[in-house]
């Protein structure tokens, strides 16, 4: 079941034209209601994760779309990943507005230059204006990351989307050397920021 945050203001009694002890009760107790409500709802813990991918992803067909895999979890509540080893979908269990957040690295053999494609997914459908690219020269590596603040029903998934027309066209994963951590190939976190708006 999803989960919505919404907190109102209390509906506070209207007070007699004389003290009465029913009406000081009445209006004691929805106080103390909407105040355990409004501590109920401050300690709630928000929704987050954060995972990444130990493979080398690889663009197998030019131009073709490649999900993204995410086959590691770090840290999570309130948010889960399926089919993370083929094409990560990242669930949210709560709705509200999210800052999804990716880096990825990127890799390209020899040839002419190629640009790499990145675009948001929500239920399987592209996020209207979200992609965004990088070029790279022969023989290079680099890094892409950006971020996208996106309203999502608990319930709704996101997937990561990439493309390059070149296939040499690779987001590795790099191996620790020495007291160097290992480097994944894409990090991917999912952080709450608000309620939807009403």
């Amino acid at each position: 079941m999803a989960f919505i945050r919404r907190l109102s203001p209390p509906n506070l009694p209207v007070s007699p034209p004389v003290y009465s002890n029913m009406w000081q009760e009445q209006f004691s107790n929805v106080l103390r209601l909407f105040f355990n409500q409004l501590v109920t709802f401050v300690n709630a813990p928000s929704p987050y994760g954060s995972f990444y991918d130990t493979s080398t992803q690889t663009n197998p067909v030019a131009s073709a779309t490649n999900i993204a895999k995410l086959n590691t979890k770090a840290e999570a509540s309130r948010v889960t990943v399926s089919d993370g080893s083929t094409a990560a979908k990242i669930y949210v269990a709560e709705s509200g507005v999210y800052n999804i957040q990716f880096s990825a690295q990127i890799q390209k053999g020899g040839g002419p230059a190629a640009d790499v494609f990145f675009w948001l997914l929500v239920n399987g459908t592209a996020l209207a204006d979200s992609a965004g690219y990088a070029t790279l020269s022969p023989n290079t590596k680099s890094i892409t990351a950006w971020n996208y603040i996106t309203s999502l029903n608990g319930g709704d998934y996101v997937q990561l989307a990439w493309a390059s027309s070149d296939t040499g066209v690779t987001l590795p994963t790099i191996a620790a050397a020495g007291s160097i951590p290992a480097s994944p190939s894409l990090i991917f976190t999912v952080n709450w920021v608000s309620s939807l708006s009403i």
